[in-house]
């Protein structure tokens, strides 16, 4: 599972485990930060969210999530690997 946060600067974070919310960003330790998305894929998702946006990888049957974004097991996997390429 990933989530998606957007700081209040309006950087996009990808994060391996939920963040806490701070005063003007996302955090989950430099471990769990997956790096920063650089597109606008994801423009529903904005600073005043109380929440992060779950990103669930599915195996099978329906994909969960607390917002709307759906990505099949291959699409998820596609992007956590466009992810780690972008931020090494």
């Amino acid at each position: 599972m990933l989530y998606l946060a957007r700081d209040k600067n309006g950087m996009l974070g990808c994060y391996s485990v939920k963040p806490t919310k701070g005063e003007t960003k996302w955090y989950a330790g430099i471990v769990n930060f997956v790096g920063f998305v650089y597109n606008d894929e994801y423009d529903n998702i904005k600073w005043e969210d109380e929440e992060p946006t779950e990103l669930i990888c599915k195996t099978q049957g329906e994909i969960k999530t607390n917002q709307p974004i759906r990505q099949s097991f291959a699409e998820c996997q596609q992007t956590i690997n466009e992810f780690v390429k972008k931020n090494k």
